[in-house]
């Protein structure tokens, strides 16, 4: 079978034996995956030692994996869940940095304000708002945008599909709350620093749901 235009396939099984890749063909093609086979014309113009790779299309490569379980050992099998790219863990740092900033100091004022209440009045004298309603608006958003984002960093870095998803529901949470506030006041003056934050959130909601991505989670 051939790729077509942007169709995404994920590798799951490397081999370098010919008649292995014939008897894969034949599984795939009757089960309807829809596959292709990295470097087969090269094996005649390299003597035939390539390493064959089988692709099939990211939405069916769970059900290829299992059905390549029935032929080969499972050990061979690729498995693309234990394996995280650089993108990924550089990703999950970076959120849990990001959004650390903001948790650890949020909760440590929480946690002190229980042993000593006039913490608050003291941070909103110094920070210079409006009364201690704003303070306490300021904190319940902080923690309902980040702690979210500061737990699906560590989960991102563990491969759970959840906090991906968990990640992508808050960024574009914040991005879609950030707009409305910009159109309910009328303000379409945007700082540069907010800019570049909304082209980094629509560019992380976009890398974690690209289907090599994806696949690391799964």
């Amino acid at each position: 079978m051939e790729k077509t235009a942007k169709e995404e396939f994920v590798c799951v099984y490397r081999t370098k034996s010919q008649g292995t890749v014939t008897v894969i063909k034949s599984l795939l093609d009757s089960n309807k995956i829809p596959y292709i086979i990295n470097n087969e014309n090269a094996a005649s113009l390299r003597g035939g030692v390539v390493d064959f790779e089988i692709m099939v299309k990211s939405g069916f490569s769970k059900d290829a994996r299992q059905l390549l379980t029935k032929i080969i050992q499972p050990k061979r099998a690729i498995d693309t869940k234990s394996k995280i790219s650089f993108g990924v863990i550089i990703l999950g740092v970076t959120i849990i940095i990001y959004s650390g900033v903001v948790v650890v100091p949020a909760l440590f004022v929480i946690i002190a304000s229980i042993f000593n209440p006039g913490i608050q009045s003291n941070i909103v004298r110094i920070r210079g708002l409006a009364d201690i309603g704003q303070f306490h608006r300021l904190l319940t958003i902080s923690i309902i945008i980040f702690l979210p984002l500061f737990i699906s960093g560590f989960a991102i870095l563990r491969l759970k599909d959840w906090g991906r998803r968990l990640a992508c529901i808050m960024f574009s949470a914040s991005l879609v709350y950030s707009l409305a506030i910009l159109i309910i006041h009328r303000t379409f003056s945007i700082e540069p620093y907010t800019l570049v934050s909304y082209l980094c959130y629509a560019l992380i909601i976009y890398y974690l749901t690209r289907p090599k991505i994806k696949e690391q989670f799964k």
